[in-house]
């Protein structure tokens, strides 16, 4: 108490009313919202990664399915004998003792399957079970990063924040001591070398077994003018050992990239200059090495800088994770200069490299992934891309302009792709290129002869770029129309009509977005017939390439519907005894959604090659019913 007798004074309390006192007199500020990183993006630690996250996250997903059964499963030894589907193992899930095995894994898709709980996933659902997260409940919130941590721990990656800074470290891997001498590795005697690859990337080498791939090329100089972007491009990007139709298509990107969606074809419904474009060819042919030379020429001409009321220039998008991550790399609100008005969602453009296809076949086919059906909608250049979370709330991509790039070997697509893909639309969105492959330089660097100039390809670059500053819809020259009137009920809609592998629904598309880029690249206002018939040229090219990416989807399924049936046939003898009929076969692959006139295409297939034949009928009474037997 103090003299007068009274309670002592709470200068703590006299200090907050003073505080509250002086605040009530303020302007009232909008109340901001405060995002969590976990709130944006569990698997991906929100859109801004810094060099330890991409290298984590580049960590944990290079994790192989197989190496996490061992680790967090165990319940028995995975004999893979060369195959890549089809690999039996004991289901992963706890609950499920399955002591005689009924799952099986396919190692090109890193995911796994049980046929007698019909329950599926991943590599992260396989340690999710076993390290007791609830399933797939622990895709939610902090709970999936926290997962990928204690994987990434598993396997000797280490995650510490540090002072604020997040530092990974790697355990040095010690082999065992063999407890046998260890003979020295002799060298192969000729004709004996193993050609079995190191590691996945490469387990698609060319296996001269089989027939070469024999791409389709473009006679580039005879498509486009000297004083043109395109055409100052190739003439040095043709230099190094890339093949040259990888630069052709580069250049074209980067002339859609450069206008957005200011310049478009005039059309019922506008046609864009955004292209999905996807480069086949075997390893080491320089697919991802050619992207350089695009990523250089648009950090030159349309560098990414977001200045607070807008975006403008090109944004270079790291691999998405999600299609949550991608939306948000497209939402960008604009504000006025104050700060304080918000002035709405504006349109960025940029470009996404997803280097491998089986990379984005991979995250779009997982559980509940919104990967696909968004790539689908920025493919359409919607004027809206729209996607929402429960902590988050909604991104909005408003008028956004993406391309994207990705690469792939054409045996691998037998097993990253099936016919579903192509049903769903997701394919015939795409442009697959490919073209003749070059020798190889030794080494680059001081030591190559190749000097390759973009600086005159920059300055055009600028000059398109200016000149498509302003929005121009353009129309087409009377003769150039009459041309492309002619070849399209000549050609295109016949070729449309007529393909039953839905991958060319899309090709007059295709065209047209090909006329807009070649005109674009000569600055008119009007589609040229030069332009028309160059588009002319570049048609059967890109059938062709369609082509031979429907050869090895065709070779997928019909090895996949073998396989299933091969392994139905065994399960059915060992159960009831007897052979598998038909209609048993069809009503075992039912959720599988096969033809009747595959599977039957199939079973003669089959019987052709003795793989499988038709057992003796037991009654000589009625009609037999057919029944397949496995050859011993």
């Amino acid at each position: 108490m103090n003299s007068d007798g009274n309670e002592p004074v709470d200068f703590v309390a006299k200090l907050e009313e003073l505080r509250a006192k002086k605040a009530a007199l303020l302007p009232k500020q909008p109340e901001q919202p405060v995002w969590k990183t976990d709130d944006l993006l569990p698997d991906l630690g929100g859109p801004i990664l810094t060099d330890a996250d991409k290298e984590f996250d580049s960590f944990v997903d290079s994790i192989d399915i197989i190496d996490a059964y061992n680790k967090f499963c165990g319940k028995m030894t995975p004999v893979t004998g060369g195959k890549r589907e089809g690999i039996k193992i004991s289901c992963p899930n706890p609950a499920h003792p399955d002591k005689d095995p009924s799952a099986w894994i396919n190692l090109d898709k890193q995911t796994w399957y049980c046929g007698g709980c019909e329950e599926g996933g991943d590599a992260h659902d396989i340690a999710a079970y076993n390290l007791g997260y609830p399933v797939p409940a622990y895709k939610q919130g902090e709970s999936f990063h926290k997962l990928r941590e204690q994987m990434a721990a598993q396997f000797g990656f280490h995650v510490k924040k540090v002072m604020g800074t997040t530092i990974t470290w790697q355990e040095e891997v010690k082999q065992p001591e063999p407890d046998f001498p260890v003979l020295p590795v002799l060298p192969h005697a000729p004709g004996t070398e193993d050609t079995t690859p190191d590691n996945v990337s490469h387990m698609w080498a060319e296996d001269p077994g089989e027939p070469e791939i024999i791409y389709p090329t473009i006679n580039w100089q005879g498509l486009v003018r000297e004083d043109t972007f395109v055409y100052q491009y190739m003439k040095e990007c043709s230099k190094d050992d890339s093949p040259e139709e990888y630069h052709f298509w580069h250049a074209l990107l980067a002339l859609g990239l450069v206008v957005g969606r200011k310049v478009t074809l005039d059309d019922t419904k506008p046609v864009y200059g955004n292209m999905l474009v996807c480069m086949l060819g075997a390893t080491g042919t320089g697919k991802s090495r050619s992207r350089g030379h695009l990523d250089k020429v648009l950090k030159a001409t349309s560098p990414y800088r977001p200045d607070g009321s807008q975006a403008v220039g090109v944004k270079i998008i790291p691999i998405p994770g999600s299609g949550e991550y991608l939306v948000s790399q497209f939402c960008y609100e604009g504000k006025d200069p104050s700060g304080k008005t918000s002035l709405g969602y504006q349109s960025v453009t940029g470009i996404v490299d997803f280097d491998e296809l089986s990379a984005l076949i991979a995250r779009s086919g997982r559980t509940g992934s919104s990967l696909g059906p968004t790539i689908m909608s920025f493919a359409d250049a919607k004027h809206e891309v729209t996607i929402g979370g429960l902590t988050r709330g909604d991104y909005i991509a408003a008028d956004p302009f993406c391309s994207i790039t990705a690469s792939t070997q054409p045996k691998a697509i037998r097993n990253l792709l099936s016919r579903n893909d192509t049903a769903s639309g997701f394919l015939n969105r795409w442009i697959f290129v490919g073209g003749k492959q070059k020798e190889t330089e030794s080494i680059g660097g001081r030591r190559s002869g190749t000097l390759i100039d973009l600086e005159p390809a920059i300055t055009e670059l600028k000059a398109v770029r200016g000149w498509g500053a302003f929005e121009r819809s353009v129309l087409m020259d009377d003769d150039a129309y009459e041309r492309y009137d002619q070849f399209f009920r000549a050609k295109i809609d016949p070729t449309k009509r007529g393909d039953d592998t839905d991958l060319l629904k899309r090709v007059d598309l295709i065209a047209k977005k090909i006329m807009l880029l070649l005109t674009i690249n000569l600055r008119l206002e009007s589609v040229p017939l030069q332009v028309v018939e160059a588009m002319i040229t570049l048609f059967d090219y890109v059938v062709e390439c369609y082509g031979i990416l429907n050869e090895n989807i065709g070779a997928t399924i019909q090895h996949e519907i073998m396989s299933e049936i091969q392994r139905h046939v065994l399960r059915h003898l060992e159960k009831t005894g007897r052979g598998c009929s038909a209609r048993d076969l069809v009503s075992y692959t039912r959720r599988r959604n096969y033809g009747l006139d595959q599977i039957k295409k199939a079973l003669e297939t089959m019987v052709a090659l003795d793989l499988i034949e038709i057992e003796e009928p037991t009654s000589k009474m009625g009609r037999p019913t057919i029944r397949y037997r496995v050859v011993v």
